[in-house]
């Protein structure tokens, strides 16, 4: 949920606010297309936060640092990638309601730090009226 209401973002659900929210058109590219660059600043609350952490997969590659088989690790990995896809998906699915071609182009979502993500949204504009 977006949401500027502060009862509502302190509450227990996954939410989100845009702090900043910026474009630009970008006809330079040198491939004759055009694209528009969207770029949004999101705070998180403690719920976003807490399925980010959980869908962080923070050991190594080498297995035996954490695990007893390399059947664990890879079933703690692809376990953890999909809660990624999951969080993911629900802040696309979010910014949805204000953005409706956010699953058009590519779409990058960065950590800042403990509570602030940036989401870059671009896809192509050539054609489009």
């Amino acid at each position: 949920m977006i949401t500027n209401n502060s009862k509502k973002f302190e509450s227990n659900v996954f939410a989100m606010q845009i702090i900043a929210h910026g474009g630009f058109v970008d006809n330079g590219t040198g491939n004759g297309k055009t694209y528009y660059i969207n770029t949004i600043n999101l705070r998180a609350n403690h719920v976003m936060q807490n399925e980010y952490i959980l869908s962080s997969f923070t050991n190594s590659n080498n297995w035996e640092d954490c695990y007893e088989t390399k059947e664990e690790w890879a079933k703690d990995k692809r376990e953890t990638e999909e809660r990624r896809k999951t969080w993911i998906e629900k802040v696309k699915s979010d910014l949805m309601s204000l953005f409706s071609n956010i699953y058009e182009g590519s779409c990058l979502i960065q950590k800042v730090n403990a509570e602030f993500f940036t989401v870059m949204h671009v896809y192509e504009i050539q054609g489009k009226k």
